[in-house]
C-alpha cells in the first residue's frame, strides 16, 4: 500500500496542483491540517481518487463550510484533531502538531505517525 501525506496547503492552489501529480500514486491520502478554505479541500478531493483522511490544523478557517464541502465526497473522512486509522496492515496516527506526534510515536502503538504544522518534510525512525 502506498500512503500519500500532505498538509499545510494554506490555499496555495498552484502548489497543490503540482503536488497532486505526485500524490496521485498513493492508495490513500493523509491530510494533516491547514486547508484554510473549503475550495482547497474540494481541489484536493477532486484531484485524488482514493480515500482521504483529514485532521484539523490551526488554520482551517470555516470548519462548518469545510465539513459541508467534504460531505460532497464520500471518500473524505474528517477525524477532528487526532485520527487513528488503519492503512493496509499499518496502524497510523495523524495530528497537525509535532509535539503531539512525538508523544504518539513514543507510545509504540503505531507503525506510522504523521503531522504537519512546521512546513518541514521529515522521515524519522
Amino acid at each position: 500500500m502506498k500512503i500519500a501525506v500532505c498538509s499545510d496547503i494554506h490555499d496555495n492552489i498552484w502548489a497543490l496542483e503540482r503536488a497532486l501529480k505526485k500524490l496521485g500514486v498513493g492508495d490513500v491520502l493523509l491530510f494533516c491540517g491547514d486547508f484554510c478554505s473549503p475550495f482547497t479541500l474540494v481541489q484536493l478531493a477532486e484531484g485524488f481518487d482514493g480515500p482521504i483522511h483529514v485532521v484539523w490544523g490551526n488554520n482551517d478557517g470555516d470548519k462548518w463550510l469545510l465539513t459541508q464541502s467534504a460531505a460532497s465526497f464520500s471518500r473524505v473522512d474528517l477525524h477532528g484533531e487526532l485520527a487513528e486509522i488503519s492503512a493496509g496492515s499499518l496502524r497510523v496516527a495523524m495530528t497537525h502538531y509535532p509535539q503531539i506526534a512525538e508523544g504518539l510515536a513514543h507510545s509504540g502503538r503505531y507503525d506510522l505517525v504523521c503531522y504537519g504544522h512546521n512546513h518541514e518534510a521529515r522521515n524519522e525512525l
